[in-house]
Order: C-alpha cells, then structure tokens, then sequence
C-alpha cells in the first residue's frame, strides 16, 4: 500500500527541521532522517481508504494529498499550532488542532479529487495542475486563506483562536462543492 507513497511525499522544510530535532537530541543521521520522514506516514491509512473509496490509484491521491499540503503551506500551519510553551488546557487544545489538521488532509485532498469528474482524466493529470484547479474555483475562499496565512506568519507566535479560524477556513474548503466545469464527455 506504501509504495506510492514515498515517491509522492517531497522533502519539506519540516521535516528538515524534524530531521534537525532528532539529531540535536543525539539519534544518528540516517535514523533521525527516517524518524522525521514517519510523520508523512501517518497519512497512508487515509489516503488507502480515500483510493479505495473513490477507485482512485493510490500514488494519485498520495500526489495530490502532499501537493495540497504544498498549497495550502500545512507543514507551516503544523509548525504554529505545535509552537510555544502550553500549559495542561492549551496542550489538550493543541492536540485537538493536530489531529484535526490531520484529518482534514484527507478531506481536501478528497475534494480536490472529486472536482475532477472523469477519473481517467485524473489519471494523467499532474497533482499540481489538480490541485490548482480546485484552489482556482474556490477563488474568495483560497483568497481568504491565504490572507490569514500570510497574517499567521507575521505573528511570532499565533494565539489558539486564530489557528482556529485557520483549521475553520481549511474545513470550509474542504466542504465547498468545486465550481469546476464537468469534463466534456469523451468521443468514443
């Protein structure tokens, strides 16, 4: 079920850093780099359900799964939400928004392959131009997004309320229905 995966999974910036957190604490090279990489596991149990669900090849969706996470900057968004001291509530609350993060991958990830109607076509189609397409109808929400993305990031660190709103807006990307035109249907 993996072997798509890895191929699909790029090397972040978060994971360097990961990979950087291991080492420091003194895991030798090749572990830590592997102990960071485990973290892009933790999506294959949902990306093989999402494949088997919609019949969709489980390196397409892994691609378009890791290319989402470019988009959307969820690695930057994964980092502020694990940022700062917390005491016993905010830990809890951070948890939260971690495994919410987390599910909602697979969410857009299921949205941005159902705004594509002909599987076949999706098939053949890079992740990044799937993707793009379906950041591109959902232009004033993705707008939205990016605004308090580029808010988040100005922030040295970023209050729970507004990782909130971040991990709200994601849902309701996740839920909108694709303003994609349907495929024309095929000649044959």
């Amino acid at each position: 079920m993996l072997s798509g995966l890895p191929c699909a999974a790029p090397a972040s910036d978060a994971t360097g850093l990961d990979a950087e957190w291991f080492r420091q604490e003194g895991v030798w090279e090749g572990l830590a780099s592997r102990l960071a990489g485990l973290r892009r596991l933790i999506c294959a149990l949902d990306l093989g359900e999402l494949a088997e669900r919609t019949g969709i090849d489980l390196a397409v969706a892994g691609g378009v799964y890791f290319e989402i996470e470019r988009r959307l900057s969820i690695d930057a968004l994964r980092q502020r939400i694990a940022q700062g001291e917390a005491d016993f509530w905010q830990e809890r609350a951070r948890t939260n928004l971690e495994d919410e993060l987390g599910a909602l991958g697979a969410a857009l990830t299921a949205a941005a392959l159902a705004s594509e109607a002909d599987p076949e076509r999706l098939k053949a189609m890079v992740p990044k131009t799937v993707v793009e397409r379906w950041a591109g109808s959902h232009g004033a929400a993705m707008e939205r997004y990016d605004r308090l993305m580029d808010e988040l990031a100005a922030l040295e660190t970023p209050g729970f309320p507004m990782l909130t709103v971040a991990l709200g807006e994601l849902r309701e990307l996740a839920r909108c229905p694709s303003a994609l035109p349907a495929a024309a249907p095929s000649p044959h």
